[in-house]
């Protein structure tokens, strides 16, 4: 509870460095294909920061960041299962099963 209390005080800091097709600077990313989209989205994390791979899930909002990597903004709508993504979030895990992230930004490759 802790955790999830401390992320969602700092996630405004984050969305504050997310303006049009730019992510944060010190966000973390990971790599992942996307493998269901639904009120979350889940993916196959192949490479991230932390070290992580496997499934997650990907927690979305209004604020979340979608851009293409050309830096063309995309909504989510734009995201098809099977498509290649960048997920920036704030460095939060919540060790779930699968893990979750709250995505800060989507830049799809």
């Amino acid at each position: 509870m802790t955790t999830l209390l401390s992320l969602l005080l700092a996630l405004p800091l984050f969305i504050l460095g997310c303006t049009g097709d730019e992510m944060p600077e010190d966000a973390f990313t990971m790599t992942a294909k996307i493998t269901e989209i639904g009120d979350r989205i889940e993916v196959e994390v192949t490479e991230s920061e932390n070290e992580m791979t496997g499934p997650f899930w990907l927690i979305t909002s209004e604020d979340t960041v979608y851009t293409t990597a050309a830096g063309k903004p995309i909504g989510r709508r734009d995201l098809r299962v099977g498509d290649v993504i960048t997920v920036y979030y704030g460095g939060q895990v919540m060790m779930s099963y699968p893990p979750q992230v709250v995505a800060l930004g989507i830049l799809k490759r």
